[in-house]
This record gives C-alpha cells, structure tokens and sequence, in this order.
C-alpha cells in the first residue's frame, strides 16, 4: 500500500544444509534411479498402459528421522530437481509421481502397485539408515519391497555392491602441493559407509569434490 515502508524476506539457509551433488556417492545414485525409471517406464506393457490411462509409475521415499535423516533429507529434494530437469533433457523417458512416506505407512502405501487392471511400476529410491533406535530400517524396508515384482531397491546404502568392489582414499598431494612422505592419505573409506557415518555424527559444514 502507498505510504507504507517495503521491505523483503531474506531466505535463510538451514544450518543442516549439505549439498549432497558435491558428495561422490550422489551421481551413481542419481544415475540408478533414473536407469530403474527408464527400465520400467519403456517396457511395452507400459507404453501402451501410458496410452490408455492405465499405467503409473511412481518413485517412493521413506521419511528419515530428523536426527539420524540429514541426507536423506536433501538426497530427495536433490532427486526431484534432477529428475524433472533430466526429464525435460529428454534423458528421463516418463516423469514420475514422487512419493514420500512414514515408515510405518509404507505397507499401505506400496499397495498402490498391485491394483487390479493397471499397470504399475515402483523405485525405492530414498530411505534413511536409522530411525529412532532402529538401526535396521533399510533390511526391513528391502523385505517390504520383496512382496513386489514391479518395484525396484535402488536407495544407497553402505553394503551395496559398488562399495564391496571400490573404496576411495582421500588426502593425498595436488599439483602445487609440495611433495609428501608415502602420499598423506587417510583410512580408507567407501562413499556410501562414509556417508552412514556422517549422518551419524553432529551437523558438518562441508565442502568437497568427492564422499
């Protein structure tokens, strides 16, 4: 209104924030998601269901704890951003309904896939490692998903294959470092461990090019 001082809100970061796409981890997971999307979402059954308003397809997330779910947190606003922008890069071949559940309403929630007369398809996509004392969510979600043939397991995880093959050391020299003794390099740590390990710890200010 004329005459009144004008002023505007300033967002403020959350002190939590972490960027998980500097994280090493996050483009092979992006990059699982998006497989299992387009693996399902070019399937002919699929196609033709898309045509007659008879299919869906929807990627599903587990609320992390609000302690222990940092990263579970910003991996699946970082998930929907990517997704749609891949989507409209023509590298996503169907865009996805994203859908994010309690724990404890993911047994309902799932029921959606076995509709009679549709055609539909799931990504696990996102769930944290612990909630509350449990430290044994990600089994438990794994069973859950495993009474369904037409939903696919692709969250990260620490016991996952890539990090059983492949482990990252981090330190070590630069081009203008000086010289070290035995290359300075810490305990070796796999992406998806040091993550879980993160997650567990006090909220970091981080800043890296790789997990």
């Amino acid at each position: 209104m004329a005459g009144l001082m004008k002023s505007g809100a300033v967002h403020v970061r959350p002190h939590d924030f972490i960027d998980v796409r500097l994280e090493a981890w996050y483009p092979q997971y992006l990059s699982s998601i998006c497989d299992a999307i387009n693996s399902a979402a070019t399937k002919k059954k699929f196609v033709k269901a898309i045509a007659d308003k008879n299919g869906g397809l929807r990627v599903f997330g587990v609320e992390g704890d609000i302690v222990f779910g940092v990263r579970t947190k910003y991996e699946w606003i970082a998930l929907q951003e990517d997704c749609e922008a891949a989507f409209k890069m023509g590298r996503l071949k169907y865009r996805p309904t994203f859908v994010r559940v309690k724990f404890e309403d993911l047994v309902d929630d799932l029921e959606w896939l076995d509709k009679s007369g549709k055609v539909r398809y799931g990504v696990m996509a996102s769930c944290p490692s612990q909630i509350g004392d449990d430290v044994r969510i990600m089994d438990k979600v794994r069973d859950i998903c495993a009474e369904y043939d037409n939903i696919s397991v692709n969250f990260s995880s620490g016991d996952n294959v890539v990090n059983g093959l492949f482990q990252v050391a981090h330190g070590g020299g630069g081009a203008a470092e000086e010289p070290a003794p035995a290359a300075r390099v810490s305990p070796v740590v796999s992406p998806a461990v040091e993550a879980i390990a993160l997650e567990h710890s006090a909220p970091l200010k981080v800043t890296l090019a790789g997990r």
